[in-house]
């Protein structure tokens, strides 16, 4: 079997609030690490910079403080 075609990650597409509006953006999983795909805001008609931005996703909730738990 060739291994070509096998998928190497996953995306989703999500809608975000922002302090400038709603934005698009994608949400991508490639192997054990995430990534966030952002549109490039700052990109004008015509220019040849790129139209998405990726960056990875390190975000880690904070855990609770053990007086925040109910027992």
């Amino acid at each position: 079997m060739s291994t070509a075609n096998q998928s190497v990650g996953a995306a989703w597409r999500k809608v975000i609030n922002t302090s400038k509006g709603q934005v698009e953006i994608l949400s991508l999983t490639i192997g054990d690490k995430r990534y966030t795909m952002w549109p490039n805001g700052f990109k004008k008609e015509g220019e040849k910079s790129p139209d998405y931005r990726l960056t990875e996703d390190n975000y880690e909730p904070k855990a609770k403080a053990a007086s925040d738990l109910p027992f």
